[in-house]
């Protein structure tokens, strides 16, 4: 059940941060970061569950840029307290 909702979570968001595809051009942010990119920090636990739903994702959206960081919750979150770059965390 609670695997179902991570997915399902995680799906709506890469959803959400991905736009209508209105621009033809890829404006940059005032932080470097490109807008339709997506970044995503996960407990290596997510690993292969973050992999297919980012699969699945681009092969349905082929100019979303999905980008995963894995690693111990500990650790992804002083990465994010230090200002790392995160739309997601989970």
């Amino acid at each position: 059940m609670i695997a179902r909702a991570v997915v399902g979570l995680a799906a709506s968001v890469l959803l959400c941060g991905c736009g209508d595809g209105a621009a033809t051009d890829d404006p940059v942010l005032d932080d470097g970061a490109r807008s339709g990119a997506i970044v995503v920090s996960a407990a290596a636990s997510l690993t292969e569950s973050f992999t297919t739903i980012r699969d699945d994702f681009v092969e349905e959206h082929p100019d979303a840029d999905v980008t995963l960081n894995f690693g111990s919750s500990g650790a992804l979150s002083a990465q994010i307290a230090e200002g790392a770059p995160a739309d997601v965390a989970a």
